[in-house]
């Protein structure tokens, strides 16, 4: 009976570790991609319907907004160095940006660094721009230098989860 009960326990918590939330972006409806994100990461989308979700311990955080404009897709520098102002300093990109295709579809990929302004700890950020033939969106991920194997190794799913929204 002992063994059942610890089988049942272990089940379940196994199963409340996978537990994920497959998110429509830009929103159910009039989605570009849709994206599956670990409820532990805990994904919502604020009033601006900007997505966003942290790993449970805070060492790898995602955000992903729709571009409106050519104008947007101009800022996407500073929109990034804002996102990193507040807590980090010699903010850099690194070379140009590389083709990328998430789930298939066109995009480009930007990849940055630049250190912790409390400890002097590299941070290392990405900008994915997905772009459709009718919008444009960027997925930002900021990691911290001492990113556990298994929080990367999620964020390595989350990425291969990205699928256009009409598949």
């Amino acid at each position: 009976m002992k063994k059942i009960v610890l089988s049942i326990l272990t089940t379940a918590f196994f199963a409340g570790i996978i537990q994920a939330k497959q998110m429509h972006f830009p929103e159910k409806g009039d989605a570009m991609f849709t994206i599956t994100i670990p409820d532990a990461w805990e994904p919502e989308k604020d009033d601006d319907n900007i997505l966003e979700a942290t790993s449970p311990d805070e060492h790898i955080y995602l955000a992903v907004w729709e571009l409106e404009s050519k104008k947007d897709l101009k800022n996407l520098g500073n929109d990034i160095e804002n996102l990193l102002k507040d807590h980090a300093k010699n903010i850099k990109l690194d070379g140009e940006p590389v083709e990328a295709k998430p789930g298939g579809m066109d995009g480009l990929l930007f990849k940055g660094h630049a250190k912790d302004k409390e400890d002097d700890s590299k941070i290392e950020f990405f900008a994915l721009l997905i772009i459709t033939e009718e919008k444009a969106a960027v997925l930002y991920i900021e990691a911290a230098e001492d990113t556990p194997e298994e929080e990367s190794a999620k964020l390595e799913k989350i990425l291969k989860s990205i699928k256009p929204a009409k598949e």
